[in-house]
């Protein structure tokens, strides 16, 4: 799993997909944490990276609320897509209907 977060954008991507996810518990010194596999390296405001982290348990939280996030967005996309249909099909049995009022 490829994981990127952000702190002060309050994004994390996970294998390409963004989601916004509140970073802010993150200290502040933090720039970014990149993690591939399951070694994972902090990015530091005005400082040297530390690379090579093997414990992600203090960020997995990040994750969890990312899967939240990406959870709600799809449901969310579904009702939109749903609603849509149902739209359609209603558009489309009062065009039917007007057509046939026409040809009386």
């Amino acid at each position: 799993m490829r994981v990127t977060i952000v702190r002060d954008d309050n994004i994390v991507i996970v294998d390409g997909v963004t989601m916004p996810v509140d970073c802010s518990a993150l200290p502040p010194w933090v720039h970014a944490i990149q993690r591939n596999g399951d070694l994972f390296d902090i990015e530091c405001k005005g400082a040297s990276p530390i690379k090579g982290v093997t414990d992600f348990s203090p960020y997995q939280y990040l994750i969890d609320d990312w899967k939240v996030e990406k959870n709600r967005q799809e449901e969310i996309a579904a009702k939109a897509k749903a609603d849509a249909a149902e739209r359609e099909k209603r558009l489309s049995a009062e065009a039917q209907a007007a057509r046939r009022r026409t040809k009386k």
